[in-house]
């Protein structure tokens, strides 16, 4: 269980060991602060899951929010105790104070937790926008509500992205000439959450079995027993997406780390061999390689196809639920369904079907084309819309 967060967290720490060992030398800081910050996290996970209490009328996701949130404070405030305490004042090779740099490169992936936690909860939780829209196009068919959780499912992945992008891009300005170092921290402080994102996670598949017991016991009736099953449910749905969410994030900041990793090792082995083999793999390469200029651009790059290809999806399904509304349901556009829903023919029209009502409107269809013109009955006459009955007929 957890196994995406395990081995992001794994990772993320082995990068910043490297990184940090090679930021301070011999000295040794680099390799005790990185391990620090996730035993920090362990601490404040324990703390917030036994503050995790229950009020009336309060709905359990944001119980466990308030736990998360209150976790993320309290590894925050010790990280910068410890960022201060574990670490000198200046850098053996590099300018700036390895504590402040530390201490702000932490609280970026503390905030970049918290930041996921809420877009994921916006996103699927029942109580909000996104998840009561996709409901109300069930309303209109299995094709509406499919096109709508994928425009829904597209946009989500924009905000995120950006999210992630902007919290690579802000560490490694912050971190100067140890920039891929305070990266590596700010993945270590996404760190500190994960205990309780773990602790979220286990949520999901209790509520749900919980709920099919409840059922196949066959003693469960409907009423507050059933809602309460339900609700519980929906939030355990949101927290397995949540540390999806987490994992993601961490991954990123893990792999521009690793990429840092791999260009110090780099730069390690060729100064000892006098940089005989400098011609065979140049610094702009490697400059290029772990930029977060690329990273980011190739985030962005991402974001942009996921978000125009949201918008088109979204607007299929809009146009596709309001000619289902307007028709009376998702069944209404089916031809069995045209003949039962017949009304009084129009008079000297050999070729066309009787009238269908859609709305307001009724729509006259020839069987032998599938032309629909539009028109309404008004007094006993035929009125359409631009264009005659006769017209119609002699189209038709």
């Amino acid at each position: 269980m957890a196994a995406d967060l395990f081995e992001s967290y794994a990772v993320t720490l082995v990068a910043a060991l490297i990184l940090g060992s090679a930021a301070f030398g011999a000295a040794g800081d680099g390799l005790v602060f990185p391990l620090v910050i996730p035993a920090i996290g362990v601490i404040t996970a324990v703390i917030g899951i036994y503050i995790t209490k229950a009020r009336a009328g309060e709905s359990a996701l944001t119980t466990i929010n308030r736990s998360f949130y209150i976790s993320a404070a309290i590894s925050a405030v010790l990280s910068a105790i410890a960022a201060f305490v574990f670490l000198p004042s200046s850098f053996p090779d590099a300018p700036g104070n390895p504590a402040v740099i530390a201490t702000f490169s932490v609280l970026i992936g503390i905030a970049l937790a918290g930041l996921i936690l809420w877009l994921t909860g916006y996103y699927t939780g029942t109580e909000n926008k996104p998840v009561q829209n996709v409901g109300k196009t069930s309303e209109t068919g299995a094709a509406t509500v499919i096109l709508s959780g994928i425009s829904v499912g597209f946009e989500s992945a924009v905000y995120t992205a950006l999210v992630v992008g902007s919290a690579v891009f802000g560490a490694y300005l912050l971190g100067g000439a140890v920039a891929l170092f305070a990266v590596a921290l700010a993945g270590t402080g996404l760190l500190t959450t994960v205990g309780v994102i773990v602790a979220m996670d286990t949520f999901g598949p209790v509520s749900d079995n919980a709920q099919g017991i409840a059922e196949m016991s066959g003693d469960l009736e409907e009423g507050e027993g059933v809602q309460i099953l339900t609700e519980l449910d929906a939030v355990g749905n949101t927290t397995k997406a949540i540390t999806k969410g987490i994992a993601i994030s961490t991954a990123v900041l893990a792999a521009t780390a690793l990429f840092g990793s791999y260009s110090s090792a780099i730069g390690e082995a060729l100064d000892n061999v006098g940089r005989a083999a400098g011609d065979a793999l140049p610094e702009s390469f490697l400059d290029t390689i772990i930029s977060p200029n690329t990273l980011v651009g190739v985030i962005i790059g991402a974001s942009v196809v996921f978000l125009f290809s949201g918008l088109a999806v979204s607007a299929v399904e809009r146009a596709a639920g309001a000619w289902s509304t307007r028709c009376g349901g998702s069944s209404a556009t089916s031809p069995e369904s045209w003949r039962a829903r017949r009304g009084p023919s129009t008079a000297g029209s050999s070729t066309s079907s009787p009238a269908i009502r859609c709305g307001s409107w009724r729509h006259r269809v020839c069987w032998r084309c599938s032309r629909r013109s539009r028109w309404a009955s008004v007094s006993g006459r035929v009125r359409s819309p631009g264009i005659s009955a006769a017209r119609s007929r002699a189209a038709c």
